[in-house]
């Protein structure tokens, strides 16, 4: 047993004393080091809006510093926020961008140690950069269009390829160039078929489906009455360019369901000098044609004819045709303008089915006759150019069409 004096045990007392506050001193050292070192770091908060106040996510925010080794990116959550923490305390810069808006920019924003700070920034539509062209396709003549640039089909076909096919009336002419297009003879008339193109119909017969807007020189010949095509008035041999656009356009107007088929007459300016063509065949057939182009500096004129009598393989089946073309025209570095004069004067048989009786005894005869029909037209044009860059032009165009028609039906 050991036994301790009283200056012995007051001396421990005192050891264990001092050793319990210097315990009791670093603990409040150190959580003092802990809360002072909480309060010193930065926190940054974006909130994301629109013009109209609405909350933005997913947009993206970046934080850039000298202070930093690398920016620090965040996005917007659902409620438009994104939230940097534990930021030292220094100098920022902030931009926030997102696809379709534009992006925004803060420099030199400066947080002090222990700064929360809350940023709201709205983004705005940004500008098209890039450029959409909207293309569209006009029944008159304008600064020209590359077919490629065109969202649909467009086919072509100029005088010097409709004088190579040699075939006396346009349907046939367009049934043997373009594979979309079909003809049916129901009426056995050379010029009253019935034209098909993509299951939509041009046809002289009333009461049928038609979906082809068919424009001359800019004007639209399609009938008033039930949108009919009379293709014995179109003057083939006087055609410079044919024009097919496929699928609804609503520039061509009403009823152009299927398409459109525009149709630009020759004039001197491009068609100078004199071309004859003759030809016959089968069932006294006679066709003649003759045009002749001349231009002088400024001033062009053109003037062409065409006939076509035809005798019938049928009874009573014969047909005449006659067109005339006249065109005078102007045009300076600024402008274009003429004026063009169609005549046509036609007399069609188109006689019907016969039984099958009757024709085995005679391939040729008929059932029922006279299915006659006459048409004669005037149509008198005015066209105007204005040419004001290599992009923009203004076009003007007027008319007169008078058509007189008489059917005599014995069905």
């Amino acid at each position: 047993m050991i036994l301790l004096s009283k200056d012995t045990s007051v001396t421990y007392f005192c050891l264990f004393l001092r050793h319990q506050l210097s315990l009791l001193f670093a603990c409040t050292f150190l959580i003092h080091n802990i809360a002072q070192g909480q309060t010193s770091i930065t926190q940054i908060e974006v909130r994301v809006v629109d013009t109209q106040d609405a909350r933005i996510s997913g947009a993206t925010t970046t934080i850039e510093s000298p202070i930093l080794l690398v920016p620090q990116i965040e996005i917007s959550d659902n409620t438009g926020v994104s939230r940097f923490l534990s930021l030292p305390s220094g100098i920022y810069s902030i931009s926030v961008s997102m696809e379709g808006f534009e992006t925004q920019h803060y420099t030199e924003i400066k947080i002090k140690t222990g700064e929360s700070r809350v940023i709201i920034t709205t983004l705005k539509l940004a500008r098209l950069i890039d450029q959409v062209d909207v293309v569209g396709v006009a029944p008159i003549l304008g600064v020209g269009v590359n077919p490629n640039h065109v969202p649909s089909s467009v086919s072509v076909i100029r005088s010097d390829d409709l004088e190579t096919r040699s075939s006396l009336s346009l349907t046939n002419t367009l049934h043997k160039r373009l594979g979309s297009i079909t003809i049916e003879g129901t009426t056995t008339n050379l010029f009253q078929p019935n034209l098909r193109f993509r299951g939509f119909t041009a046809s002289p017969l009333l009461g049928l489906p038609q979906g082809i807007a068919v424009y001359q020189n800019g004007t639209r010949i399609n009938e008033p009455f039930g949108d009919t095509v009379q293709f014995d008035l179109i003057p083939q041999f006087a055609i410079d360019q044919l024009q097919l656009s496929a699928g609804s356009e609503p520039t061509y107007g009403m009823n152009a369901l299927g398409g459109a088929l525009v149709l630009n007459l020759k004039n001197g300016f491009k068609n100078s000098g004199f071309r004859g063509e003759l030809s016959g065949g089968s069932f006294n057939q006679f066709a003649g044609t003759a045009e002749f182009g001349a231009n002088s500096n400024s001033f062009a004129f053109y003037i062409g004819a065409n006939q076509f009598n035809e005798r019938g393989w049928r009874v009573e089946s014969e047909s005449a045709v006659t067109q005339a073309v006249v065109d005078f025209g102007y045009r300076n570095k600024f402008f274009e303008t003429g004026l063009s004069f169609t005549h046509a004067n036609s007399k069609l048989n188109g006689n019907g089915p016969v039984p099958i009786e009757l024709l085995e005894i005679n391939r040729s005869a008929v059932f029922t006759f006279p299915d006659t029909t006459e048409n004669k037209l005037s149509f008198l044009q005015g066209r105007f150019n204005l040419v004001s860059s290599k992009l923009w032009s203004i076009q003007m165009t007027g008319y007169y069409r008078k058509l007189n028609r008489h059917t005599l039906n014995g069905d």
